[in-house]
């Protein structure tokens, strides 16, 4: 599966936040919200003024609001 080489460069190299962010997009396309918001939360925390990191917060508040409308 493609996580899985976006997991093992994580392991080379755990501080790679474009990484993390792109493994966070990766869960999202897969249907993963929850896993997806952990990544991009955390990709968040790294990179609070990244150039992305508004359209990212909302994407990932809204992957949010889906998980909490399943349970």
């Amino acid at each position: 599966m493609p996580e899985g080489v976006v997991e093992r460069l994580l392991v080379l190299n755990p501080n790679n936040l474009d990484e993390v962010r792109n493994l966070g997009l990766l869960h999202a396309s897969l249907g993963e919200s929850r896993r997806a918001v952990v990544m991009l939360e955390k990709y968040l925390q790294g990179q609070p003024d990244a150039p992305d990191a508004d359209s990212i917060r909302k994407y990932a508040h809204a992957l949010a609001g889906d998980v909490a409308r399943w349970n």
